[in-house]
């Protein structure tokens, strides 16, 4: 989610607060990396991959329940395969997600360690 700013409590904002630079929003905390499809096989879940993720990142499970923070430590393609890293938007994944856990609007975002949205992946 955004900080907060004083938003309309004065007639004019600081430019710190104002992104000038990018046509889009920039964060040091977390990246939209994906949605569930609602499909699942066994303990895998289908991701619809937004953004790029790997094996390995800190991620979020957000579903109206609460939310899930935890490593992923394995991914596969459809075939069953191991995928190291979800390239991008147009791939669907799955990932291990407990059986008992209800993914109607759930979706899947990236927390970040030292970079943010503007270089998420340090290149």
């Amino acid at each position: 989610h955004r900080g907060y700013t004083e938003g309309f409590l004065r007639r004019h904002t600081h430019d710190d607060y104002q992104n000038y630079e990018y046509g889009y929003s920039v964060s040091d905390r977390q990246q939209f990396v994906g949605e569930f499809t609602g499909e699942r096989k066994g303990d895998l879940a289908a991701v619809a991959v937004k953004n790029k993720f790997s094996v390995g990142d800190s991620l979020e499970l957000m579903t109206p329940q609460g939310n899930i923070n935890f490593t992923l430590e394995h991914m596969e393609n459809a075939k069953g395969e191991a995928m190291p890293v979800a390239p991008g938007d147009g791939y669907t994944v799955w990932i291990p997600v407990p059986q008992d856990l209800e993914l109607n609007y759930a979706l899947l975002m990236r927390n970040f360690s030292g970079e943010t949205t503007r270089n998420p992946h340090g290149k």
